[in-house]
């Protein structure tokens, strides 16, 4: 198991059971983050996944963790080598 693995492993304490667009994976939740979005800083909700988990992750859909739904609004590189995605979210 990866390191990366490891951070989103319910097992060892980290991550979070939601689904993306109806599929299971684990997230590592944000409730307020300052990101760097194009010229502007935005503190909104954000949520760090794999990318081997969430392949085709893209704006407009649905995160669902517990009770609550958060529309993707963009998805971002958040490992130099490309292995965890960082969603930006929006609640819906």
């Amino acid at each position: 198991m990866s390191d990366d693995e490891t951070l989103f492993d319910p097992v060892v304490g980290f991550g979070t059971a939601a689904t993306l667009a109806g599929v299971p994976l684990h997230a590592i939740m944000d409730t307020g983050s300052d990101i760097a979005l194009e010229a502007a800083v935005t503190d909104e909700p954000s949520a760090r996944v794999l990318a081997s988990q969430a392949p085709a992750a893209a704006p407009g859909q649905t995160l669902v963790v517990g009770a609550q739904s958060y529309k993707v609004r963009q998805v971002l590189h958040a490992s130099p080598d490309g292995a965890v995605r960082r969603l930006v979210l929006a609640r819906s």
